[in-house]
């Protein structure tokens, strides 16, 4: 270590170095006391960059010792002992490398999957005990004829078929030409010829098997109680209906018969109008191979002549069977603008009973409506409503 440059009594004079062996170099500078703050080394033009080193330490500052000069009284000045700012030696960290690791690669096998096995559980089956259902029994207003339904139809709907209570399905037969339909509004079942001068039959017709009434047997003789049938019918025809023959006008309910096609082959009994063109009348018959002759029908009974009913007179007619072979009919005129309840009691004047035991014995499965009617440019139409058939309790 040496001082370079001036060196007077052993000061050491502003601007002279400080060197030290293995350091950096200082410029020195002796500041006369003041107390203004003396101006950094490093602002002064004699500041030399520092050499830097290759690899520096941290040097020890020697704090520079205040040498007063002669003749002066100097005043005791606090000189700032200056700390130098550690220089951060950077440490040369050898850059690691990094060594691929192997990494494995994950093979997925497969668990084999357990295929479960169903076991079902055994179903139990509930025991089913019938209830027997009892046949549906109207709620009659006051007036009705007591009695068990075995069949009801007022023709309160819009298609024919199905209907009724219990709801059966009907099958209709057109020949030749004509309509058959439920009247709009009134709600009666229309069976209407044709205007276009053409002759034809028109037939409605269900079963007793469709009705299905454990109170009711098809082989009249075995039922235990008298069995009553009524209806509304109505005609408009402007004379007394002549019959069944081809081209004659007749009107028909089929109470009881052996055949769906009773035109041509059914045998039983039925209420009809016609046969007779001089009174009006309807009447109880049997026939027999079918409606399509008067031939084919037998009178039972006749509704009295009076008092009697003229053309579109609306009707109620009352049939009783009662075993073994007794029948008998009532008849009712409800006037000319509309039906009474055919099972209504009040008002029908009662017929005599007469016996008859043609077809009793034969199972008779069908009932249904029947229209007859001859060539004409007129729309000539009858009308039914309200067929009843119960049995006394």
């Amino acid at each position: 270590m040496g001082f370079v440059n001036r060196k007077k009594s052993g000061n050491i004079i502003g601007g002279s170095r400080l060197i030290v062996n293995g350091q950096n170099v200082f410029n020195v500078q002796v500041n006369s006391p003041s107390f203004n703050k003396g101006k950094s080394l490093q602002d002064s033009e004699s500041y030399f960059e520092p050499t830097p080193t290759p690899t520096p330490t941290m040097t020890p500052t020697m704090t520079p010792t205040m040498t007063p000069t002669p003749g002066l009284s100097p005043t005791p000045t606090k000189t700032p002992t200056q700390t130098p700012t550690p220089t951060k030696t950077p440490t040369n960290t050898p850059t690691p490398t990094k060594t691929p690791t192997n990494t494995p690669t994950q093979t997925y096998t497969p668990t084999p999957s357990i295929t479960p096995t169903y076991t079902p559980t055994p179903s139990i089956i509930p025991t089913y005990t019938p209830t027997s259902t009892p046949t549906p029994t109207m709620t009659l207003t006051p007036g009705l004829a007591p009695g068990t339904n075995i069949f009801v139809d007022d023709f309160l709907r819009a298609p024919v078929s199905p209907g009724g209570v219990p709801s059966v399905s009907y099958t209709s037969t057109i020949t030749n030409d004509g309509d058959i339909s439920i009247l709009t509004g009134t709600r009666y079942l229309r069976l209407r010829g044709s205007s276009g001068s053409t002759t034809g039959r028109l037939y409605v017709m269900s079963t007793y098997t469709l009705v299905n009434s454990p109170n009711f047997n098809s082989q009249l003789n075995l039922n235990t109680k008298p069995v009553t049938w009524s209806v509304n019918v109505r005609n408009n025809y402007i004379s007394p209906l002549t019959g069944f023959d081809s081209g004659l006008f007749g009107q028909s309910v089929i109470l009881a018969s052996d055949g769906s096609d009773v035109l041509t082959n059914g045998s039983g009994y039925a209420l009809i109008y016609g046969s007779d063109s001089v009174n009006r009348q309807w009447r109880l018959v049997n026939f027999t191979g079918g409606l399509q002759a008067n031939a084919n029908i037998t009178n039972i009974y006749g509704t009295p002549l009076s008092p009697g009913f003229s053309d579109n007179d609306y009707l109620s007619i009352r049939v009783t069977y009662t075993p073994p072979n007794t029948w008998k009919v009532d008849f009712r005129n409800d006037g000319s603008s509309g039906f009474t309840d055919s099972r209504i009691e009040a008002g029908y004047v009662a017929g005599t009973s007469v016996t008859d035991s043609t077809y009793v014995t034969t199972p008779l499965d069908s009932f249904g409506y029947f229209y007859n009617f001859g060539a004409t440019t007129t729309f000539y139409t009858t009308f039914f409503d309200n067929f009843n058939i119960y049995v006394y309790p």
